[in-house]
């Protein structure tokens, strides 16, 4: 099996595991914030659709910084899918240095 398929399938496993995880925890978690001392049903309700959404929030703000993070700083070996030859490695934009 090629690497990125077995880290496809980790990643997935995670990302399943982790979407249950939520889900289990959404109807569970005003009980825990009123558990905590807070008797202000509406409070309650602010406070726990803040701590349910901030994980979505916070991953559509850095998803795009990530990646652009992992985007390969050398485009010449992008472009081409590879790792540049052995004789590209003095070359600057096509040129000799």
């Amino acid at each position: 099996m090629p690497i990125w398929k077995r880290n496809l399938i980790v990643c997935w496993f995670g990302m399943f595991v982790t979407g249950i995880g939520m889900s289990q925890l959404a109807p569970v978690l005003p009980l825990f914030i009123n558990h905590l001392g807070i008797e202000n049903k509406a409070y309650v309700s602010q406070l726990s659709g803040l701590a349910f959404g901030i994980t979505f929030i916070v991953s559509a703000i850095f998803s795009p910084i990530w990646g652009a993070r992992g985007r390969p700083i050398r485009p010449q070996a992008d472009a081409a899918a590879r790792k540049p030859r052995h004789g590209d490695r003095h070359r600057v934009h096509g040129l000799r240095a």
